[in-house]
């Protein structure tokens, strides 16, 4: 028997397990969380050993600007590229163990150009009233702090002109290429073989959010999340999805560089701009809707 008429019956056997397409998400979220667990308790051990040779124990927990003196802002943006990079590299065992060809499991379909437009121009709108949101989760549960927001902050800002590329790279570039191809590619691609699209749409937007593990910031991005599963669910592309996120990061990436005054007041976002920008966005979400695929 040839190994293609083989793969082909190993392929029909797993389209008929039920929910197969919830099992391999689940297997593919099981083995993203021990990476994360893996990752960070040796990214603890490693600040733990720092903190100890440098006399400083049995005190508060470290700040965000302290942790960047216990490790090199580039050694934060090359942690987030092993775990997204390990994330990715499960997602794609996970494919070829399923036999799902790549350009399924990644949707690197063609995309419109209006939906490309639409995608890059969101990218500048769709992150305010997250921001704004952030900011009053922590005036209304003054009990947490911006946490991981704050850390990349302080990381972008941190440092000369090496650590602040680094660091530009990889949240402009790597983070939304790399989160994409997983959430928008390969954990919609798997749940939708089991899921109504718009089921996967609300799954792997609380995914996406859920990801970023600190309260403020996973409650915040949540309609980042919802609006880039928007434009998957109507292009069918990871194309758009990922121009939005580029320009969202760089954006936000160039309102950090642009502030770092440490004599200015913290500039937060008004609610009206905040509204505004939410509106505008969801306007863009009806656009691209009516330029969708009919299959879509």
């Amino acid at each position: 028997m040839e190994s293609t008429e083989l793969r082909a019956r190993i392929d029909a056997r797993l389209e008929r397990i039920p929910g197969i397409g919830v099992w391999l998400g689940l297997a593919f979220l099981g083995l993203s969380v021990v990476w994360f667990l893996t990752t960070n308790v040796a990214v603890g051990v490693v600040i733990g050993v720092q903190m100890f040779l440098d006399g400083d124990t049995g005190g508060p927990s470290p700040s965000a600007a302290e942790l960047t003196e216990y490790m090199p802002v580039w050694a934060m943006g090359g942690l987030t590229v092993l775990f997204l990079g390990g994330m990715l590299a499960a997602a794609l065992i996970l494919a070829a163990i399923s036999g799902r060809p790549l350009a399924k499991a990644f949707a690197p379909r063609r995309a419109r150009a209006a939906a490309l437009v639409v995608g890059g121009v969101g990218g500048l709108s769709v992150g305010l009233f997250p921001g704004w949101l952030a900011d009053h989760l922590v005036e209304w549960f003054p009990a947490i702090d911006l946490g991981a927001l704050e850390l990349i902050a302080e990381a972008i800002s941190a440092g000369g002109w090496f650590d602040k590329t680094v660091m530009l790279v990889t949240v402009c570039v790597e983070a939304p290429v790399l989160e994409e191809l997983i959430f928008r590619g390969y954990l919609w691609d798997t749940l939708e073989r089991s899921l109504p699209r718009w089921a996967t749409w609300l799954a792997t937007s609380l995914v996406f959010a859920a990801y970023h593990v600190d309260p403020v910031q996973s409650t915040a991005v949540l309609f980042t999340g919802l609006f880039l599963g928007w434009l998957r669910l109507t292009t069918r592309s990871v194309w758009p999805s990922m121009l939005c996120h580029f320009s969202n990061n760089l954006l936000a990436s160039v309102a950090v560089l642009a502030s770092n005054d440490p004599e200015a007041d913290p500039t937060t976002i008004p609610w009206w701009a905040a509204a505004l920008a939410a509106t505008f966005t969801i306007g863009l979400g009806a656009a691209v809707w009516t330029t969708r695929d009919r299959d879509a």
